[in-house]
């Protein structure tokens, strides 16, 4: 049986083997409730096991920031959920306190969007008066 250190040794860092990475998915693993809107270089990952399930490329993938294994994930459906494993605790923190700082990079250094409390609300208003007569209109209530 092959433990993770064969797949370490053995892995094809090619472009062909290379994934795509959905950042955004993996900020939902680092627990960071946050969009990105690009790739992030620094991250790569390459198949270790890979198999078609129905349309979707499934299996094993290895994970690299900045060229240091970090963590392993598993799916083994195309709906199936995507667990993931990370070297150690520190790793993990590391990679969130990466990705923390990216965003500050990609959002211009702001943080999080802060109420301006003079803003009008209204046109959330009118959304909601629209969406509510569509409502009544189309459900007879």
């Amino acid at each position: 049986m092959k433990n993770i250190q064969h797949y370490l040794d053995t892995v094809q860092k090619t472009e062909q083997n290379r994934d795509w990475i959905d950042p955004s998915k993996l900020l939902n693993e680092l627990g960071i409730n946050h969009y990105i809107n690009s790739d992030v270089p620094e991250l790569e990952c390459y198949w270790a096991i890979t198999w078609i399930c129905t349309d979707t490329a499934v299996g094993l993938r290895l994970y690299y920031l900045n060229d240091k294994f970090v963590a392993i994930s598993y799916q083994s459906s195309r709906k199936g959920d995507e667990i993931f494993e990370w070297v150690s605790e520190q790793i993990w923190k590391d990679t969130r306190n990466f990705m923390i700082d990216r965003l500050k990079t990609e959002d211009g250094g702001n943080g999080p969007n802060i109420i301006n409390s003079s803003v009008s609300l209204g046109w959330i208003e009118q959304h909601a008066k629209y969406q509510r007569e569509l409502h009544k209109k189309y459900s007879g209530k």
